[in-house]
């Protein structure tokens, strides 16, 4: 039985030397520590943003606004919505304006501001926090993904943001949403928000799905024919069929026997512990589509 176990980690994960494997091993263990026990340590940073005090007017998508500094010439603008605590949507607005010298060429300044549902008006010196990678970097940890080089298992699908004020100091936090619970953020100076993430009682763990999925192209004498199991080759998802049933996939290239093609496989696990195996037409690229 021991055996067995390490060759289906040896083919998870492709040729590794003992030490490999035990690092493999010791980073499952490590994912398991983070999503259990993670929590975030939270002080308030300094202020990082600066109400406008209706000294400069500038127009922008067919309206007036004011801003602390002068915007002039403006070229463009955008402007992003995201929910704000409990009380509606505030409007993240992107103005480029003038023109930066750089020698070569000339490029555009670029200021963000912030109207709140109740009308206050914000210039933002830096909006870093709202994408720091850590962000997306601890939602890896919490999911535990290993491999794949196209994956909808992403912050973007499965957490909805909120910006928060606290004082004149702004945190945006994330709300993680089914498999996964619990919420987490960053504030503006670098400021970790606490919280923590985990995935909810009843929801499948990404390990525990890859090695159902493993051992499903095992017992259909399929073999991989472009890499190993979780590589840079295989697509991995998680995605609800018509029935509302939740599951994971795996798509990745491969044969059911030596004498056949290749062909494009996907693995469904579901979250009861179902399996089935489906054959592409062609290359998977979509993972919403598995």
């Amino acid at each position: 039985m021991r055996r067995q176990q390490k060759a289906k980690l040896h083919a998870l994960t492709g040729p590794k030397l003992c030490a490999k494997r035990m690092m493999f091993r010791a980073y499952i263990f490590t994912l398991f520590l983070l999503t259990s026990l993670n929590a975030f340590s939270w002080t308030v940073p300094t202020v990082n943003v600066k109400e406008a005090d209706a000294s400069f007017p500038f127009s922008c998508l067919g309206r007036t606004f004011e801003s602390d500094t002068p915007i002039s010439n403006v070229h463009g603008c955008d402007k992003t919505f995201i929910a704000f605590s409990t009380v509606g949507k505030a409007m993240l607005l992107t103005v480029h304006h003038g023109w930066m010298d750089t020698g070569e060429s000339k490029t555009p300044y670029v200021s963000h501001f912030l109207e709140l549902p109740d009308g206050r008006f914000y210039r933002f010196n830096d909006i870093g926090f709202l994408f720091h990678p850590r962000l997306r970097q601890y939602f890896d940890e919490i999911s535990g993904r290993v491999g794949g080089y196209k994956t909808n298992i992403t912050l973007e699908k499965f957490a909805e943001p909120h910006l928060d004020a606290y004082a004149d100091t702004f945190c945006l936090t994330y709300h993680l949403k089914h498999p996964f619970g619990g919420k987490y953020g960053w504030c503006q100076k670098d400021t970790i928000m606490s919280g923590q993430g985990f995935y909810l009682d009843g929801a499948m763990e990404f390990t525990r799905a890859a090695l159902l999925a493993y051992d499903a192209t095992i017992e259909h004498n399929i073999a991989m024919s472009r890499g190993p199991f979780l590589s840079n080759v295989t697509l991995t998802a998680i995605n609800t069929d018509i029935n509302g049933w939740w599951y994971y996939a795996f798509a990745f290239a491969g044969v059911a026997s030596p004498y056949e093609p290749e062909q494009h496989f996907v693995v469904r696990v579901f979250f009861d512990g179902r399996t089935e195996i489906r054959t592409l037409r062609e290359k998977p690229e979509n993972p919403d589509a598995l």
